[in-house]
């Protein structure tokens, strides 16, 4: 192509550059999950600069029975693994159950010999409740990254966040509904292929992939790692000192909010016999409404500057509910109750903004963090789901 110039020197100054404006995320603690192999330099970079848990994210085809080059659906790893179909074709081949479930150990058999290859007996990390930023080198149709955004999705994670060096725009269009933000540094036209946007393009190889992710084990501990999520799997309580146990001690703060209403209560009664005391309570005025156009996506895919990003259009509807949780953490600390112990209930997108809005002090009196929609119940509902809770 005569006179093209590449958008990139190599992966690894791709990562350098999408970190900049990935930069904002660094106070929710993320976890960023590179796709091998080719997606380990650029992560690496990201996890670096913004100090964050770095970990692989598999994704294997299902090939049809008979036709394994058409993919019916993807096997994605994590701690807990998801299957994701194509329903259109699954429905138009009807590949038997049985067909699918062995398919799926044979898949995650693979997955697990090659996250063994890289990581040793390294467990994956789990997304539940977590910022989390899924990285590769580029995108051409997006197969690949539309499943492994799908499987993500399952585990809940409280934000979803993709970061690309460049894609086509039609693409990232198409991948757009399965996360909550796209950060996308080039949408060249016409694409023609990743590498071509690459000065350097070598293979990434398995020794390379090592290499980085050993150097990266000690990115996201320097703060304690607070974005890892105090949850047992699948439910939402674990204590700071990982006992399953949880005691709510006399005086402990209970802090329940969502997206619009907050309440701090207290607990005035004894660890064996808690008693909910209403502290402080507060919904959000004047909420944004559809007459105000402000709950529709924000994300700008159109843009003709190569460095324009859908994450700085973010919903705008979603920042005005992360201002609200920053509200309520403040009307923690009004009431002079940010170096008492400390439970959160929310649900586990608002549990990734008030990560990263807590200040050190209220951090270190966490006891847990509820992944629960509780905000506008009664204190009989929290405290039966507090009891819950204890053993």
């Amino acid at each position: 192509m005569a006179g093209h110039k590449p958008e990139f020197h190599d992966r690894r100054e791709a990562g350098r550059r999408l970190a900049i404006v990935l930069a904002p995320l660094a106070g929710a603690h993320p976890l960023v999950l590179a796709l091998p192999r080719g997606g380990v330099p650029v992560a690496f970079e990201v996890a670096k600069a913004l100090d964050a848990e770095l970990d692989l994210l598999f994704v294997r085809k299902i090939g049809a029975p008979g036709y394994e080059e058409l993919g019916i659906g993807a096997v994605v790893d994590g701690a807990e693994p998801q299957l994701v179909l194509n329903e259109d074709i699954v429905r138009q081949l009807a590949p038997s159950p049985d067909y699918i479930r062995a398919e799926m150990r044979r898949q995650l058999a693979e997955i697990e010999r090659r996250r063994s290859s890289y990581v040793g007996g390294r467990v994956p990390v789990e997304v539940t409740g977590r910022t989390v930023i899924v990285i590769d080198d580029g995108i051409a149709t997006g197969g690949t990254v539309k499943a492994a955004l799908k499987g993500l999705r399952k585990n809940r994670p409280a934000r979803l966040v993709l970061g690309i060096p460049v894609a086509p725009s039609d693409s990232i269009a198409e991948i757009s509904p399965e996360c909550d933000d796209i950060v996308c540094l080039a949408q060249p036209d016409p694409f023609y292929a990743v590498g071509t946007h690459y000065a350097v393009f070598d293979q990434t190889t398995d020794e390379e992939v090592v290499r980085l992710v050993r150097e990266a084990t000690p990115f996201g501990h320097s703060h304690g790692s607070p974005g890892r999520p105090i949850a047992m799997r699948g439910e939402g309580v674990r204590p700071q000192d990982k006992e399953e146990t949880m005691l709510i001690t006399h005086d402990t703060t209970i802090l329940v909010v969502d997206g619009g209403h907050v309440q701090v209560f207290r607990n005035r009664g004894t660890d064996a016999a808690p008693e909910l005391e209403l502290l402080h309570e507060q919904a959000m005025k004047n909420p944004p409404s559809r007459a105000m156009a402000t709950d529709a996506p924000g994300r700008s895919f159109g843009s003709a500057a190569p460095t324009r990003s859908a994450y700085a259009d973010a919903d705008y509807h979603q920042r005005w509910q992360d201002r609200f949780g920053q509200e309520a953490l403040r009307a923690v600390a009004s009431l002079g109750r940010q170096d008492r112990p400390l439970i959160v209930i929310a649900p586990p997108r608002m549990l990734g903004v008030l990560r990263g809005d807590l200040d050190p002090k209220m951090q270190n009196h966490i006891l847990a963090e509820i992944a629960k929609d509780f905000a506008q119940r009664g204190d009989g509902d929290i405290l039966a789901l507090l009891q819950s809770h204890q053993v």
